[in-house]
């Protein structure tokens, strides 16, 4: 019994091997054996990084620098952020600020041109919190008489 165990191969690869068969009795027969290696493309795994969370507002850094490939392939990225914007097709990493609250499903599509593979990261946008940025920290008015100052806050749906 003759046996061959395929290397891995970039791409389709043909092997020819000279067989040749020797009996008992010292009769030989030779012939040549065309063995096809087929190369079997391996996908992408798809890994996205980011926050699980932000505030409406800021600017969210995800990444996709994780995702593998084993054969070496070039690797293209398609982000996805999940709040009805167009995809985004460019580099591993990705800068978004969400202009609404809730949740969403953030993905990336990582391609090798012939396989894909997709990862979802959850997220949650909240409103940030009121911060009140000055104000005064003394005032003395008499009584019956209007008192001014003045008040600086960030935040959403802010009031005076």
């Amino acid at each position: 019994m003759a046996s061959f165990t395929a290397p891995s191969a970039i791409v389709d690869t043909n092997y020819g091997f000279m067989l040749e068969v020797t009996d008992n009795g010292g009769l030989t027969s030779a012939d040549i054996v065309n063995i096809l290696n087929t190369h079997i493309n391996v996908g992408p795994n798809a890994i996205i990084n980011g926050p699980s969370n932000g505030t409406l507002g800021t600017n969210l850094m995800f990444d996709a620098v994780s995702s593998t490939n084993l054969e070496g392939d070039t690797l293209s990225y398609t982000w996805n952020m999940g709040d009805g914007s167009d995809p985004i097709s460019g580099n591993s990493s990705y800068v978004y600020n969400h202009s609404s609250t809730g949740s969403f499903n953030v993905t990336v599509t990582v391609s090798d041109g012939a396989e894909s593979d997709t990862d979802t990261l959850t997220i949650v946008i909240t409103v940030p919190p009121l911060v009140i940025q000055s104000y005064p920290q003394s005032a003395y008015v008499n009584e019956g008489s209007a008192a001014t100052f003045s008040v600086a806050a960030r935040g959403t749906g802010l009031n005076y």
